[in-house]
């Protein structure tokens, strides 16, 4: 990991170096503060490391410090969610039937299951007292939330009849970016769309003609969406 000025990236320093299982790396985030990474990753001697494999949820201070383990058990390839405070993070495992959605404080104490389902479950934000995710299934994409109050899962908000990736929720709370796929024999193509979380109405951002990647928020809530 490397810290570097935007404006001269040739400028950088080294800020941490994390050994890892032979092809495979890590997939990081950092929290609200800029001050600690989660990252899932493969211990060096993982026999048969593959992308299926059982990684660890590990927590590293910015400022210097070795990363400690949070949690075992968890999927590799689906990237930690930070709390809006940075005291919890929310992770994905697979289950004998499935897939669990899961927050566990920093302290390492007290894990708390929050959605099962046999269909791919995804973590996007957790923030005001809620966690969001989306469901991949046989019926498309639909996004959900979790009251942390009481564990209720919200109703169900159909994002697509197919596949969705790249979910990403406005500063505010009140809209979800993402980006729609289209899979067609010889190509994939993307489109960028924004879901109303009051209303449930979805309006597109980009031309369905013209592929789209990457939407992020500004601090604004101004979206800005790559082609």
């Amino acid at each position: 990991l490397w810290l570097a000025d935007p404006f001269n990236p040739e400028q950088r320093e080294s800020v941490l170096s994390v050994p890892h299982a032979p092809e495979f790396g890590l997939v990081p985030s950092v929290s609200p503060d800029g001050r600690m990474l989660a990252f899932t990753a493969l211990a060096p001697r993982t026999r048969a490391p593959s992308a299926a494999a059982p990684a660890g949820l590990w927590l590293a201070e910015l400022a210097g410090g070795q990363p400690r383990l949070l949690a075992s058990g968890v999927d590799l390839q689906v990237k930690p969610v930070w709390s809006s405070a940075g005291d919890s993070v929310v992770y994905r495992k697979t289950t004998g039937d499935g897939y669990a959605i899961s927050l566990l404080p920093i302290d390492g104490a007290n894990e708390r299951v929050l959605a099962k389902s046999s269909e791919a479950l995804l973590p996007v934000a957790a923030r005001d007292g809620r966690v969001y995710y989306v469901a991949l299934g046989d019926g498309g994409s639909t996004f959900h939330s979790v009251d942390l109050t009481n564990g209720s899962i919200s109703a169900p908000l159909q994002l697509s009849d197919g596949l969705t990736r790249d979910w990403t929720l406005s500063p505010d709370g009140r809209r979800l970016a993402f980006l729609a796929l289209s899979l067609q024999p010889t190509a994939v193509s993307s489109q960028a769309l924004v879901l109303d979380l009051a209303t449930g109405a979805i309006a597109p951002v980009s031309d369905a003609s013209v592929d789209a990647f990457g939407p992020v928020w500004t601090e604004s809530g101004r979206l800005v969406v790559g082609s």
